[in-house]
């Protein structure tokens, strides 16, 4: 083969391998549960438009249940969250610069926002939330890893500590015309007094969450009412008197459990001395469940069996010790996920 054809096949090969490691790394990732997380999907309402907005202000306050143009997103209250993307014909919803600020979305191209509280006489414990029903419900024992990313509205001049993710078996909502805290306690949760208050960045809350069993739903918003709702003032100049994060990226995926490897080691030697070292002939397997372990003599003689996986032979038979010799084994093994296999082979006994 000449150079460039050998330099050509090594770069082909080289690439093919790149190529399997990629999609091997990707299929070993954990399938996301919530649909739609980054708040891509056009309004199902008004397809025509990509009519991001509130609510209220969209179409007067709907009903429970009705999505609200980021699908299959909805509001679980009467509270007005917001969808943001850059195609909206209406100014106060588009991406980057909106009625609330400005803001890159985390990925893709929109995002969402909930109010966690308004500082008002006449709107204690108003909120808003968005709610989601996952692709699949949780397995009961498994670990999740639960997350969304949360940036700080520019026009709130307030910051809470614990806005949060509540997962469910069914979902929850507030009667129509009901627009205050929804009575739960969320299991993922911003630390109580780490006040978010950035702007300019996406801050991560996220979590592992232990599934019972069924559970298909997640809302998330401020679940804590005024009184227990813990605030800072970070913009004195402001008269807004609100407290509002955009939110992108949620996300509810199974932590795999590593795989475990069915290993078996047998030594070829073994000394029966008594010095500490080496002086018990096993079978070492990882993930075993059961084994059975026989040792013939040259003339097929049976020196030793055993069907507990923790024994070994110790170079003895009817409690003399066998001569130096070359032995056979045979060993059936069955693992713990099920799978069995069989070794056999020669051990060389020295003394």
């Amino acid at each position: 083969m000449s150079t460039a054809k050998a330099v050509l096949f090594f770069m082909i090969k080289k690439n093919l391998y790149i190529v399997v490691y990629i999609l091997l790394a990707v299929s070993a990732k954990s399938q996301n549960l919530v649909p739609n997380p980054s708040f891509e999907n056009f309004p199902s309402v008004n397809p025509q438009f990509c009519d991001c907005g509130a609510l209220s202000s969209s179409w007067g306050c709907a009903p429970i249940d009705t999505v609200f143009l980021t699908p299959p997103w909805y509001s679980p209250t009467s509270g007005s969250p917001d969808c943001f993307k850059p195609c909206s014909p209406s100014l106060n919803y588009k991406v980057p610069k909106n009625l609330f600020g400005f803001q890159y979305p985390k990925t893709g191209i929109g995002y969402a926002s909930v109010c966690c509280r308004i500082f008002c006489d006449v709107c204690i414990n108003v909120r808003s939330y968005i709610q989601v029903k996952l692709s699949e419900q949780l397995e009961a024992g498994k670990q999740y890893n639960a997350e969304f990313f949360i940036s700080q509205i520019d026009s709130s001049n307030y910051a809470i500590d614990r806005i949060g993710m509540y997962i469910s078996d069914t979902a929850v909502w507030l009667p129509l015309g009901n627009m205050f805290v929804l009575p739960f306690v969320p299991q993922i949760s911003n630390p109580e007094y780490n006040y978010i208050t950035d702007t300019a960045i996406w801050v991560k809350i996220s979590g592992v969450y232990t599934a019972h069993g069924g559970e298909q739903y997640i809302t998330i918003g401020n679940f804590y009412d005024d009184v227990n709702t813990h605030q800072i003032l970070t913009d004195v100049g402001s008269d807004t008197h609100i407290c509002a994060f955009y939110i992108d990226d949620v996300s509810v995926t199974l932590i795999n459990e590593p795989e475990k490897d069915n290993l078996v080691y047998v030594p070829n030697i073994f000394s029966p001395n008594h010095d500490g070292q080496n002086d018990v002939f096993r079978v070492r397997c990882e993930n075993i469940e059961t084994l059975h372990l026989t040792v013939y003599n040259r003339w097929g003689e049976n020196v030793f069996e055993s069907q507990n996986k923790n024994d070994g032979w110790d170079g003895n038979y009817k409690g003399k010790p066998c001569s130096p010799d070359v032995y056979v084994y045979h060993a059936t093994i069955v693992f713990e996920d099920g799978t069995e296999t069989s070794r056999k082979g020669n051990v060389t006994l020295v003394r």
